[in-house]
C-alpha cells in the first residue's frame, strides 16, 4: 500500500499545533493560578515588614520578599514568553524622547548595578530624536539586556548604554567591560528554552528571548556583539 506522505506531514503539523497550543494554554493558567497565592504572600510579608521585628525574623521576611519578586518576574516571563509565541504582545506605541527614555532606564537599573559594584553609564548625541515604541515595553528591554549583562560584570566593570541615528530609526548599543561572551555561545542567545553547556553556570532565562520579541514586535533588530567584553545592539523606528 503506498505511503501517503501528503497525509502524513498534515497529520505531523496538526498534532504539533495541538501540542503548541495546550503548552501555551497550560502556561497561561498555571501562570495566572500562581498569582493570586503570590500577591497574599507579598502582601503578608509587606505587612510583617512593618511590625518592627528582629533583625533575625527581618532577614528571613526579606529573604521570602525576595523570593515573591523572582516568583513573579518568571511569572510574568512566562506569559510575555506565550504572547510573542503566539504572535499577540499587544504594544501602546507613541512617541517617545530619546533623552527622557534613557533617564527613566538609568534610575530603574541603577540600584542593581550599585549592588554589584558595576557603573552604570547612559551618554545620547540625538537630545531632540524621539522613538516610536511602548515605553513600558522597551524599558524591559532596557532591564533584561542590562541584567544579561551585569550577571557576568564584576566588581569594578561598567556598562555603558549609548546611542545614534540609523536612517529611520535609532540605534541602542549596551556594551560593558566585562570578561566578555564566548563566540561558540552568541548564535542561541535569543533561543527561548537553550540549555546552555554545562561550563557556562549562569542561567538566562527568558529575558533575551523577550527582549528580541520586543524589539521585532517594534519592528527594529537586535543582536549581540562578542566584543572585549560583550554589547548588546538594537534599533527602533523614529518618531515622524
Amino acid at each position: 500500500m503506498p505511503v501517503d506522505r501528503d497525509r502524513i506531514e498534515e497529520r505531523t503539523e496538526d498534532a504539533l499545533r495541538r501540542a503548541v497550543a495546550a503548552r501555551d494554554e497550560a502556561l497561561a493558567i498555571v501562570s495566572h493560578d500562581l498569582r493570586n497565592p503570590l500577591s497574599a504572600v507579598q502582601l503578608s510579608t509587606r505587612l510583617l515588614g512593618e511590625l518592627g521585628l528582629d533583625e533575625r525574623a527581618r532577614k528571613h521576611v526579606e529573604m521570602i520578599q525576595r523570593a515573591a519578586r523572582s516568583m513573579s518576574r518568571l511569572i510574568e516571563d512566562l506569559l510575555d514568553t506565550v504572547a510573542i509565541e503566539a504572535g499577540r504582545l499587544a504594544l501602546d506605541v507613541r512617541p517617545e524622547l530619546v533623552t527622557a527614555l534613557l533617564g527613566a532606564v538609568s534610575e530603574r537599573n541603577e540600584p542593581a548595578a550599585r549592588d554589584r559594584g558595576v557603573a552604570l553609564r547612559a551618554t545620547c548625541d540625538v537630545p531632540d530624536v524621539a522613538i516610536r515604541a511602548d515605553r513600558a515595553r522597551v524599558i524591559q528591554v532596557f532591564g533584561n539586556l542590562i541584567g544579561t549583562l551585569l550577571t557576568f560584570c564584576r566588581a569594578g566593570d561598567a556598562v555603558t548604554i549609548s546611542c545614534q541615528v540609523d536612517g529611520d530609526a535609532v540605534e541602542f548599543a549596551i556594551s560593558d567591560t566585562g570578561p566578555g561572551i564566548d563566540p561558540g555561545l552568541v548564535p542561541h542567545l535569543f533561543e527561548p528554552y537553550w540549555t546552555a553547556p554545562p561550563n557556562v553556570r549562569r542561567r538566562l532565562g527568558l529575558g533575551l528571548y523577550i527582549a528580541r520579541g520586543i524589539v521585532d514586535h517594534h519592528g527594529g533588530r537586535i543582536r549581540v556583539e562578542a566584543r572585549p567584553g560583550a554589547a548588546f545592539v538594537f534599533t527602533l523606528p523614529r518618531a515622524r
